[in-house]
């Protein structure tokens, strides 16, 4: 729209016709309450929206949006037009953007209504207002930097393109992970966990902790939960890979990027609501599991003061990690109750379509188990007789 708006002459009649009807509301009805705060509820797309409706507030002639549905009959040309549209942008997702020119910015500034309006400020937008400025001028750390390129390299294997950053740090406040969970992924993305190098340059005896007394080598986050020698490690990957190889026809490669990014896994279905289960089971499985091994990683440091000789059992590690995915079971259940966590409340459909193909003797199981009061459901929740 902002292209358009600039490259049409202004004693040129414009009609644009879109299958937005969020970018149409925006620039018509939404208009002047998005620039009363100053676009500062939407940050992502701010510049772009100010730049746009600057361009069309400069035109002399006639000017027109229209909103036309994705499945409204009579117009082929939009649905050509966007097809066509998305064809050209997935060709052109690697290539670097190229700056816009500076005779545009020069003749739509005029027009731009930059700031908010303090008359219809609220505390909460004030106080959004002033955030957004303080970290636009707070230069990025080199370890958040890190981590959020390795974020995005790993899930490029899985959604075959890289997502944005904004995209991970909103996936890191994701409901479908617990707060706990949510916390870790939020630290491990900054690179804040206090381990290896963070004791480094510490005097003794807390330089000692920088290295992991069970392979004598620099603990780092990659090392805790993908390279220690700990068979806790080694029991509860191979646990939440068999139960995702179940959910997803094949399980993709789980880096530490993947841990730190896995709200923003996408996976493909003929039903929509079946790719969204597949996403749902593997953010779950893949951040719980990860979050299992940090906690038992503490557990041996810090309770057992590294005891290399204490570790769990086979069996005790596999009934930890199915506490944890059937705790977690159990809640979905729980929260599906609308009288009461109302509006809050998760869908039944979504919580079937998550746990679909994971749960044992699920075929015995009835249709209504979700509300059903004890009926025994999870995973390894089999029990086995054994002679006297």
């Amino acid at each position: 729209i902002l292209r358009a708006a600039v490259a049409t002459p202004n004693e040129k009649e414009l009609h644009i016709v879109t299958n937005s009807r969020r970018v149409v509301q925006r620039l018509t009805i939404k208009r002047k309450q998005h620039e009363d705060v100053g676009w500062s509820d939407i940050p992502e797309a701010a510049d772009i929206f100010r730049q746009a409706v600057a361009a069309l507030r400069r035109r002399a002639a006639r000017t027109t949006l229209t909103y036309v549905s994705r499945r409204r009959s009579g117009w082929p040309e939009a649905a050509r037009t966007t097809s066509t549209a998305r064809e050209v942008a997935r060709a052109y997702a690697h290539v670097p953007a190229r700056p816009e020119p500076e005779s545009m910015n020069e003749r739509i500034i005029a027009f731009d209504a930059p700031g908010a309006c303090l008359r219809a400020m609220t505390q909460r937008q004030a106080h959004r207002i002033i955030r957004k400025l303080k970290s636009d001028r707070v230069p990025d750390r080199r370890a958040t930097s890190v981590e959020i390129a390795r974020a995005r390299a790993a899930l490029a294997k899985i959604n075959e393109r890289p997502p944005t950053a904004a995209h991970i740090w909103t996936a890191t406040k994701c409901k479908d992970v617990s707060r706990n969970v949510r916390n870790f992924q939020w630290k491990g993305l900054h690179g804040a966990h206090k381990v290896g190098e963070y004791f480094e340059s510490m005097p003794s005896p807390w330089k000692e902790l920088a290295n992991c007394p069970r392979c004598d080598c620099t603990e780092s986050m990659q090392h805790i939960l993908f390279e220690c020698t700990d068979p806790a490690r080694e029991t509860i990957w191979k646990l939440a890979e068999e139960t995702l190889e179940k959910k997803i026809d094949s399980c993709p490669e789980i880096e530490l990027g993947t841990v730190w990014g896995c709200g923003v896994a996408v996976f493909e279905d003929e039903e929509k609501e079946a790719a969204a289960g597949k996403a749902r089971a593997f953010r779950i499985i893949v951040s719980e599991s990860a979050f299992l091994i940090w906690k038992i990683r503490c557990e041996r440091r810090i309770q057992h003061e590294d005891d290399v000789n204490w570790t769990l059992s086979h069996e005790e590690t596999t009934n930890r990690w199915r506490a944890v995915i059937n705790m977690r079971i159990s809640t979905d259940r729980l929260l599906t109750n609308k009288s009461c966590h109302k509006r809050g409340a998760l869908g039944t459909h979504t919580v079937l379509h998550t746990w679909r193909g994971l749960l044992e003797n699920e075929e015995s199981l009835p249709q209504d188990w979700i509300r059903r009061p004890g009926c025994l459901v999870g995973i390894g929740t089999r029990r086995v007789w054994h002679p006297g």
